[in-house]
Formats: structure tokens, C-alpha cells, sequence
């Protein structure tokens, strides 16, 4: 705002919930701190700037895009640096056929299985929500024991929680 102008500034008055994780993704293999925050308002959240204070301590801050009523995002405010996410070797593609014949047509279906681990470590004094973002592949579809918290047009983002110096293997 320039000398001389002023501006009007909406403040919304109302909780809004939000969950503190950590997140962390193949293409940005940092882990993040973040909240998840839902727009349960009736007004749409502007972009802008946010701070986050936890435990009356300014943790970090962030900038969001406009959130609309109803919709949830994922915002990142700060890098954690008590949590380390390892994904494990690729294991080996196997290739699934199966033929079947009925009617006099052969029917020749043809899968591949790919298996992925992450190994989740908290060297934090407190339990840590960590979402692991998994790329999604065109065509394919997820057969996975764990569901995901949430999916998204590029990944699935599995939700974990990793007690204070322990480590969890998310498979």
C-alpha cells in the first residue's frame, strides 16, 4: 500500500479445521511441515501469505492460492528436520498373464505389479502425522492393503503415524 492509500483486509472469525502433518513427495524429497486445512467457511480464502504458530512459537510460514468453501488443501510452511522418509528400491515389475478361452474367443489379460516401500523415521520428542505422496501412473489402478488418506489427479498421499523415535515402513 502506498503513502496516502488504504486498503480494507476480510478477517475471518471461525475455526476452520486443520491438521499439523509433515509431508513429503518423490518430486520434492524434503519433508515439509504442513497443515490440512478445509474451508468449511461459506467465503472463499484469497491467496495470500499465512504464519503458523505452534505452542505460541512462530514455526514458519507459507503462501496459499485461493480456497474455495469446501475444499481441502494441503499447505507447507516449513521444513521438518526431524523426519527422514527412505523409499526403498523399486522391487521388480513382475508380469501377471492369464488366458481364457469362452466361446471360441481367446481372451489374453496382461498386469504388472510393482511394489514400493518407505521406511519413515521421527527423531522428534513427539508423534508425527506423515503424509507420503505416491505418484500415480496413467492406467493403472492402486491394489494396496493401505488405503489412502486422499487422492489426487498425480498421487496418492498415504497418512502415517510415527511415534517419537521410531520408524515405520509404509508398503
Amino acid at each position: 500500500i502506498h503513502k496516502n492509500e488504504s486498503a480494507m483486509v476480510p478477517i475471518l472469525q471461525q475455526d476452520l479445521p486443520a491438521t499439523h502433518v509433515t509431508l513429503w513427495s518423490d518430486t520434492d524429497t524434503t519433508p515439509l511441515r504442513a497443515i490440512w486445512l478445509e474451508n468449511k467457511s461459506k467465503l472463499t480464502l484469497d491467496s495470500g501469505s499465512f504464519s503458523i504458530f505452534e505452542n505460541g512459537e512462530f514455526a514458519g510460514e507459507g503462501l496459499l492460492d485461493p480456497i474455495h468453501p469446501g475444499e481441502k488443501r494441503l499447505l507447507s510452511y516449513a521444513v521438518d528436520q526431524a523426519v527422514k522418509v527412505h523409499r526403498g528400491a523399486v522391487n521388480d515389475t513382475q508380469t501377471l498373464r492369464h488366458i481364457a478361452i469362452s466361446k471360441g474367443i481367446l481372451v489374453e489379460t496382461t498386469s504388472e505389479v510393482t511394489e514400493n516401500t518407505y521406511s519413515v523415521t521421527n527423531a522428534a520428542d513427539e508423534t508425527r502425522a506423515v503424509v507420503v505422496e505416491h505418484a500415480r501412473q496413467s492406467g493403472a489402478e492402486l491394489d494396496s492393503d493401505v488405503k489412502p488418506e486422499e487422492t489426487t489427479a498425480t498421487s496418492y498421499r498415504f497418512r502415517v503415524a510415527v511415534e517419537p523415535h521410531q520408524s515405520v515402513d509404509l508398503h
